[in-house]
């Protein structure tokens, strides 16, 4: 059984899924290519980089691991449509909702602000979770850390003080990469998971068809004249 015999709705999800990923990484190729100083030499990626690309490489490597999180939580939403797997507190965040009272006694919806390192933990959980898929996010190595390291320049940028916070070091735009290549990883990991389980449910689910249409065949057999 291949990806082609799945539900037509969870491989369209998948497609469309798949698509934006790469769409992103495209932003983010594009972005680098404007403002490399190459000079034929081989040289580490970040070196190569100018001043603005560096700050640019970091925002629009945040601008993707915020998309996808969000995308990954819409995806889950839809799937626990059907499954109804996920807790109402887990679809409420998901949906990035929060409630409030107002003055007037009315319940009011909001807009939650999740932060952002747990968010992207809750975005591969609560996806797995929809398919009833068992995930443990990698948060114990060196990418992880980079990544928390990268969220601290990331919003040095956007809530810049000073001209020298506008900087972002080799080494900075280096631990950008690793975060990166991690954020990759887990959610190759999680698709391929998501894609395991569907197909031998479907396999399971074929199986015990022809197991009850090879017990009604024999029940027919047995049945007197």
């Amino acid at each position: 059984m291949r990806l082609k015999d799945m539900n037509p709705e969870i491989t369209q999800a998948l497609a469309n899924f798949q698509a934006l990923d790469r769409e992103l990484v495209a932003e983010i190729i594009a972005i680098t290519e404007l403002h490399r100083n190459t000079d034929g030499g081989s040289r580490p990626f970040a070196s190569e980089l100018s001043d603005i690309g560096r700050r640019s490489y970091t925002k629009s490597v945040f601008s993707l691991f915020e998309a996808l999180s969000y995308a990954m939580k819409a995806w889950a939403l839809e799937a626990n449509s059907r499954a109804k797997r996920l807790t109402r507190a887990e679809q409420v965040l998901a949906a990035e909702d929060t409630y409030v009272l107002t003055e007037k006694g009315h319940a009011e919806r909001r807009q939650a602000h999740l932060p952002a390192l747990n968010n992207i933990k809750f975005a591969f959980h609560v996806l797995a979770k929809a398919y009833g898929v068992d995930f443990n996010l990698a948060v114990s190595n060196d990418g992880w850390n980079s990544l928390k390291t990268s969220r601290a320049v990331r919003d040095r940028l956007t809530h810049p003080q000073r001209p020298s916070d506008l900087q972002v070091s080799e080494a900075e735009a280096a631990a950008v990469t690793h975060a990166l290549l991690w954020f990759q990883q887990q959610l190759s990991r999680l698709l391929h998971s998501l894609v395991e389980a569907l197909l031998q449910k479907r396999e399971q689910a074929a199986l015990e068809l022809e197991g009850r249409r090879s017990e009604k065949a024999d029940l027919e057999l047995l049945a007197p004249e």
